[in-house]
């Protein structure tokens, strides 16, 4: 059994329905993550540098990066201190798999980092830095889970993600509502002005089903280029941040005009 498994199997049966239902694209002989949506990866002429995975969870996104690019380092990005012994497990694993515990936004500090818990178990993927934004789903993710949400609070870090010192090639973002604050403290990475000896800027996948649109036209503002994606994970036709809200996307992908 795979670590990224062992460590879904030690949850109890709610969040390990929720994490197995994620992770459906495990290959059970190869034991890796193929999630199409990142194919995008396999296909895109990528310049130097590590591929970002902010809101990294337990490493899935991480392993299906590495999957499509086997070439490249994923540097995983994660603010909820309870998930770095499977972070450091992949890690030690992959030496191309690489993690630092922090959040990300457009200032250094510290904040409250609030996850969602049910039958005594956290629900990862839930976690945030924006509580109204979870109290807005409460509904949603009670009916999911069957049963009354509680919380767990964390003082974490956060970082400015220009402050790091790798060269970034490639951004994947979750985390729940606050995009646009991770797309702020990039901004020195992805403006034009700062790339013009570097090559092409990083395309960005980015999660938007839970988005009120601010990150996409921040992006569109730096020049890039929203697109849908196939269901196979190929790069689709362009989308305003209008028509990604109103339709019904679940991620885009930025790429640089």
């Amino acid at each position: 059994m795979t670590t990224l498994k062992r460590a879904i199997y030690r949850s109890d049966s709610v969040t390990r329905r929720w994490n197995e239902t994620r992770l459906h694209h495990i290959d059970p002989i190869r034991g890796v993550i193929r999630e199409d949506k990142y194919r995008w990866l396999a296909e895109m002429d990528l310049r130097p540098g590590v591929i970002l995975d902010v809101g990294a969870n337990y490493g899935q996104s991480a392993l299906a990066i590495r999957h499509h690019r086997p070439d490249r380092t994923v540097l995983c990005v994660e603010a909820n201190p309870d998930l770095q012994p499977s972070l450091r497990k992949l890690a030690r694993r992959d030496p191309a798999i690489r993690y630092v515990m922090t959040a990300a936004g457009d200032e250094a500090g510290f904040v409250e980092l609030t996850v969602p818990t049910f039958h005594g178990s956290q629900n990862t993927g839930g976690a945030t830095l924006d509580p109204a934004f979870l109290d807005h789903r409460v509904g949603e993710l009670e009916g999911r889970y069957g049963g009354a949400m509680a919380t767990t609070t964390h003082t974490v870090p956060v970082m400015r993600l220009d402050a790091l010192s790798d060269e970034i090639a490639a951004v994947k973002i979750d985390v729940e509502g606050l995009e646009a604050a991770v797309i702020r403290g990039l901004g020195a990475t992805l403006d034009a002005s700062n790339n013009a000896s570097s090559g092409a800027r990083p395309p960005v996948f980015m999660e938007v089903r839970h988005s009120d649109g601010e990150a996409m036209r921040l992006l569109v503002d730096l020049g890039y280029t929203l697109c849908a994606l196939t269901d196979n994970g190929r790069v689709g036709e362009a989308v305003s941040p209008t028509e990604a809200l109103a339709s019904e996307l679940q991620d885009v992908l930025a790429v640089a005009n």
